[in-house]
This record gives structure tokens, sequence and C-alpha cells, in this order.
């Protein structure tokens, strides 16, 4: 084992005493301060009209396909042959 390599756990000093057990940290508490609002995407509006999809084709095949959302949000799905 390289000398770089370190566990999880320590190893006990002492063949009887059991080795300390691994406990994981989370990253955020439940007292963590919320992010500032620029990083909080704004909700779009809901409306009542219907999403618009479109095909943008290169001769036969369907190279793109680009769905706009009543709220400004455009989706494009590129496909691959």
């Amino acid at each position: 084992m390289s000398d770089k390599f370190v566990p999880f756990t320590a190893r006990s000093s002492s063949p009887s005493s059991p080795a300390p057990v691994f406990s994981p940290h989370t990253a955020l508490s439940h007292t963590a301060a919320a992010p500032p609002n620029s990083l909080i995407a704004p909700v779009p509006k809901p409306t009542s009209a219907p999403p618009e999809m479109t095909l943008v084709r290169d001769g036969d095949r369907v190279t793109m396909i680009r769905i706009s959302c009543s709220c400004g949000m455009v989706h494009e799905i590129q496909c691959q042959y």
C-alpha cells in the first residue's frame, strides 16, 4: 500500500479496541443560509397557451426539434443519425 493512501477509518493502536467508525458529514446543515437571489433561477409564470414544436429539417431528415414554451423558454433537441 502506498504511503499516500489515507483510509476512511484509522487503525486502532491496540488490537483489542475497535477502530473508529467513519461518519460522513453533510455539506449543508439545516441552519445554512439560503443562496443569494442571483443564483436562483426565476420561476416562469404559468399561462394557458400550449407550447409550440418546430421541426428543423435537412431534406427528409429532422436535424433538430425546437420546443418553445409559452413562458418564453426554448428547448432545442439535436437529432443525430
